[in-house]
């Protein structure tokens, strides 16, 4: 004790153990940053999906802002038309009554609206492209 030196903290065991510790979180939080990267980078490079955008004329329906519940069907099944559309992705919408709706309408708040008398007239080959459901119908002879 007295007139020895004091150990170096090169020689004490559990500090080198621990600074090695540090140094493997080091080198693994460096490759997750690393992955994190490449990840980033290929959502960066994915090509841009343009949106279906609705002209003048298209009947669309609008999604439902409040729903009551659980079962509560996500749009309102009024239908509406377009009648103008706006470089920022709104459109004025016209209701069935024939009237203006006082607010422009977000794309991402509105959707097609294809009518069943359109599916049931459409070509085979046609209804296959229309979607998920009319598929399903399609499959089990419902038309």
């Amino acid at each position: 004790m007295y007139g020895q030196p004091p150990r170096s903290y090169r020689q004490d065991i559990l500090q080198q153990y621990g600074r090695n510790l540090g140094f493997e979180r080091l080198y693994q939080l460096m490759d997750r940053n690393l992955n994190n990267e490449d990840d980033h980078t290929t959502i960066e490079n994915r090509p841009v999906i343009r949106l279906d955008l609705f002209e003048p004329g298209t009947k669309v329906i609008r999604v439902r802002a409040r729903r009551t519940g659980k079962l509560a069907t996500k749009y309102d099944p009024e239908v509406f038309t377009v009648i103008g559309s706006f470089a920022n992705g709104t459109y004025q919408l016209l209701d069935s009554s024939g009237r203006p709706l006082k607010r422009r309408v977000n794309h991402s708040n509105l959707r097609r609206y294809i009518e069943r008398t359109e599916i049931l007239s459409a070509p085979k080959d046609q209804i296959l492209l229309m979607g998920q459901g009319v598929l399903a119908l399609w499959r089990e002879g419902e038309m």
